[in-house]
């Protein structure tokens, strides 16, 4: 029955406002929220395919990936406007700087807290989040609102 649970919590209206309240705790160096929101073993992944500034190795629990996000926070979360996105299923946040999509980290939120953040600065990947991708068997064509 373990083995058949869901992965990740799809996402959803709740699993927004989690990543909201991790966006803004993470904005105003809210350390003690950063931690209440992060699962004991949550694991932080980016992805830089060697093109772009990424974590080189995984991070794992709070204080290390709550280190990690406010260092990242501090660098680049001044300069950064901030979308809310939808990502393999999970909810996600896109940071555009100049208007240009500069990163994006997709959240894995299992019973209320974050377990996994999957940064992504891979500029192969990152054009691929950038477009309207239809979700259907047929022809692909363009997305029209």
């Amino acid at each position: 029955m373990h083995a058949r649970r869901r992965r990740f919590e799809p996402d959803s209206a709740a699993t927004r406002a989690i990543v909201q309240r991790f966006l803004r705790a993470a904005a105003t160096g809210e350390v003690q929220s950063l931690m209440d929101l992060l699962a004991p073993d949550v694991v932080q992944l980016s992805d830089g395919g060697g093109k772009a500034v990424a974590a080189r190795r995984p991070l794992t629990g709070r204080a290390e990936v709550v280190r990690f996000v406010l260092g990242v926070t501090r660098t680049s979360g001044a300069t950064a406007h901030v979308e809310p996105a939808t990502y393999n299923g999970m909810p996600a946040a896109r940071f555009l700087t100049e208007g240009a999509l500069d990163w994006m980290v997709a959240f894995e939120i299992v019973g209320g807290r974050i377990t996994g953040l999957y940064g992504i600065r891979n500029p192969d990947k990152l054009h691929r989040a950038d477009a309207v991708h239809p979700l259907d068997r047929g022809e692909h064509q363009p997305w029209k609102p």
